[in-house]
C-alpha cells in the first residue's frame, strides 16, 4: 500500500496551489489529474484585476489577496525556474459619461488610486471607439499552460503526481482516512473543478458550471499592448498573439466550443474599435468555470466525513484567490487554525446529504 498524507483531486490552479503549500509544511501529498481533459485552468485567461467594472469598486478582499498573489507566484517562479507571472495595464473603454466620471472620482480616492490610472496611452487612441475616453488598472496575468506543466514536473520529480481518472466508487472511507487506487491517505480534497458537483459527497452544494468560450489570435494590424477592455478582454501575451473572451453560458454538462460564441466575440471585440482587425485564428477553446452561488471559494472539510475536504468554487477569480486561501487551508490542516466563515464549506452544512 502507497501512503501519503494527502491525496489532492485536480492539478488546476487551486489543486497546484494547495499542493505547493501542504508541500512546503512538510506534507506528502499525492495530485491526481485526467491530463485536464475537463479542466478550464489550462485555458484559462489567468488575469487578476483588483477592479469590478461594473460598479467600480474593489473586487472582494482585493487588499489582502494582491500582496500574497505577487509573493507566492514570484516564490514559485523561482522554484520552478520558470517566468510566467506579468503585470498587464487593463484599459477600460468608457460606456458613457458617467462612467467616465465615476474613474475620475475612483482615481483620486486614496483608496483606489493604488489601482486605477488616468493616462493617455497612444496605441488604445489609434484604435479603440473611445467616445467616452478610457481609464487604466494596474492587473496583470499567470501564464497558465508554462506555469501548470512546470508545476506538474516538479510534482512528478517529488513522486506526488499521478495522471490518472478519479472515479469516487474506488474511494474507500477507514478508521484512519481514505484508500483509493492502492493510495492510503489522512485526507483527500476536491479541487477538480465543476467535476465536484458529480460527487455523492458534495453534490448538495451550490456550485454553478458556468461554461465558457475563449479565442487565442494574431493581429499584426492592432499592436494593442496589455489588456484591452470594451465589456469583454483582449489580453496581449508575451509572444505578441493575443487571448480573448469570454462569454457565458449555463446549463451546458461539458465543454463545447461553438461558432455561436467564436462570432460573438469577435463581434464584440470590433464594436470596441474603429476598424475591423485582421485576425487569424490560432485557437477556439472551451471549459467549464465552477462558480459558487455566493461568488466566494468552498473550502473545508465535510460535516460527516472530516477526512473528505474540498478546494473549489472560485471562478473566474480563481488566480486571485487561491494563493491566500490555499495558505488557509493549509494552515487548518496543520495547526487546525479555523479558516474565514465566509469561504468555509459549513456555510451550506444545513443543505448536508450523503
Amino acid at each position: 500500500m502507497n501512503k501519503t498524507h494527502i491525496i489532492i483531486i485536480g492539478q488546476g490552479i487551486a489543486g497546484s496551489l494547495l499542493a505547493h503549500e501542504l508541500i512546503k509544511a512538510g506534507k506528502k501529498v499525492l495530485v491526481v489529474d485526467n491530463g485536464h481533459k475537463t479542466s478550464a485552468t489550462l485555458i484559462a485567461a489567468g488575469m487578476w484585476n483588483p477592479i469590478l467594472f461594473k460598479k467600480l469598486k474593489k473586487s472582494w478582499r482585493a487588499d489582502d489577496l494582491l500582496p500574497v498573489l505577487l509573493h507566492v507566484y514570484s516564490e514559485l517562479e523561482e522554484i520552478l525556474d520558470k517566468k510566467f507571472m506579468y503585470n498587464r495595464e487593463i484599459v477600460r473603454l468608457f460606456p458613457s459619461n458617467d462612467a467616465a466620471n465615476d474613474f475620475h472620482l475612483a482615481a483620486n480616492d486614496e483608496r483606489y488610486s493604488v489601482y486605477l490610472e488616468e493616462k493617455t496611452q497612444l496605441e488604445v487612441e489609434a484604435v479603440a471607439n473611445d467616445e467616452f475616453g478610457y481609464g487604466t488598472i494596474k492587473g496583470g496575468y499567470i501564464d497558465l499552460p508554462v506555469f501548470l506543466p512546470a508545476f506538474k514536473d516538479y510534482l512528478e520529480n517529488q513522486d506526488a503526481f499521478l495522471e490518472a481518472e478519479f472515479n469516487e466508487k474506488d474511494l474507500e472511507i477507514t478508521d484512519y482516512g481514505v484508500i483509493w487506487n492502492g493510495y492510503e491517505a489522512e485526507k483527500i480534497i476536491y479541487a477538480n473543478g465543476y467535476k465536484t458537483t458529480e460527487s455523492k459527497f458534495w453534490s448538495y452544494l451550490p456550485i454553478t458550471r458556468t461554461h465558457g468560450n475563449m479565442l487565442h489570435v494574431r493581429a499584426d494590424d492592432l499592436k494593442l499592448k496589455g489588456v484591452f477592455n470594451n465589456g469583454q478582454w483582449l489580453l496581449n501575451l508575451e509572444d505578441g498573439s493575443y487571448k480573448m473572451g469570454a462569454t457565458f453560458e449555463w446549463d451546458l454538462p461539458e465543454p463545447s466550443p461553438s461558432e455561436e460564441s467564436k462570432q460573438k466575440l469577435i463581434k464584440k471585440l470590433e464594436s470596441g474599435l474603429k476598424e475591423k482587425p485582421e485576425l487569424e485564428l490560432v485557437k477556439h477553446h472551451a471549459g467549464i468555470r465552477p462558480t459558487s452561488a455566493d461568488h466566494r471559494p468552498i473550502m473545508g472539510f465535510h460535516a460527516d466525513h472530516p477526512e473528505i475536504g474540498i478546494f473549489n468554487g472560485m471562478g473566474t477569480k480563481g488566480i486571485m484567490l487561491a494563493p491566500l486561501f490555499a495558505k488557509q487551508l493549509t494552515s487548518l490542516i496543520t495547526s487546525q487554525t479555523p479558516i474565514e466563515d465566509a469561504v468555509n464549506v459549513n456555510r451550506f452544512r444545513n443543505k448536508t446529504k450523503d
